[in-house]
């Protein structure tokens, strides 16, 4: 399975794509697309779901440099 194709099945698995458009006040026709095959998100748009998703978790991401 590539990996376009696992960020879908995580998002389809644990909120959906409805929820987690209206979270983020983007389409859910337009998550599918950005997480798809070809997807290629925004910065803005990534972090959003990102966010909501460690939110919706209790989870917090940090980057070590």
């Amino acid at each position: 399975m590539s990996i376009p194709a696992r960020r879908s099945c995580a998002i389809k698995a644990t909120v959906g794509f409805e929820e987690l458009g209206e979270a983020t006040g983007a389409p859910p026709k337009s998550l599918i697309r950005m997480f798809g095959p070809r997807g290629n998100p925004q910065a803005k748009n990534l972090f959003s779901v990102i966010g909501y998703l460690q939110k919706r978790a209790g989870l917090s991401l940090h980057v070590a440099g």
